[in-house]
């Protein structure tokens, strides 16, 4: 099986993560990678790839680095977008179109295509609609937080940032198109994603950390 994630948030590289290096290089990262590295111990799988942003910046020059080999059975393929610059999660929806068609003609290039794909967060999972629309590739999501969570916790409507306004559309639609979605907890699982009108109990798994 040759399965292709999508993460387009923070810095990430396969081995010496700088936690914390931005806001977005976080935790969800880790649980990728850890993620990554547990499905290269099973015999089933005989290719992973993470696509992740290309862009030059003084965070580093790794991120700048079109291919890096973490294993016999792990690479990370970074893609140029319409921005060459790092962005955080909230400019990310502007590189959603630029970045899925780097990412179909990149799986166009490959001797074979992916089974399937897992985007991490909202715009990952924008991209994976956009590549299954073209390419018709399924697509499981995995959101790491969530954004009306992060509305409640705020106390105000999403209309009064539209940042979260933009994330919590997509993750509607992200949940409506996946055809599996992935959480860390049973909470996020019967509470959190709940509060979605795309919510779908039976499409649900719980994979902790």
């Amino acid at each position: 099986m040759f399965v292709l994630h999508i993460a387009l948030q923070g810095c990430l590289r396969g081995d010496d993560v700088a936690y914390g290096l931005t806001a977005d290089t976080g935790g969800h990262i880790r649980y990728l990678l850890d993620l990554v590295r547990a499905c290269a111990r099973d015999a089933a799988a005989d290719r992973i790839v993470i696509a992740t942003r290309l862009f030059e910046s003084s965070l580093g020059a790794d991120y700048a680095v079109p291919e890096e080999v973490v294993s016999d059975k792990v690479t990370i393929v970074r893609l140029a977008s319409a921005s060459p610059d790092y962005l955080p999660k909230e400019a990310l929806r502007g590189e959603v179109q630029s970045f899925s068609e780097a990412l179909v003609a990149w799986i166009a290039a490959q001797p074979v295509r992916p089974d399937m794909i897992h985007a991490h967060y909202a715009d990952a999972a924008a991209v994976a609609a956009l590549v299954e629309d073209r390419l018709g590739i399924p697509f499981v999501f995995t959101a790491h937080s969530l954004g009306r969570v992060k509305v409640r916790a705020m106390g105000r409507p999403p209309t009064d940032t539209p940042s979260l306004a933009h994330r919590i559309a997509a993750e509607e639609t992200a949940l409506a198109r996946a055809a599996l979605v992935v959480a860390s907890s049973r909470d996020e699982a019967e509470v959190q994603y709940a509060t979605y009108a795309a919510y779908d109990p039976g499409r649900i798994r719980v994979l902790p950390p």
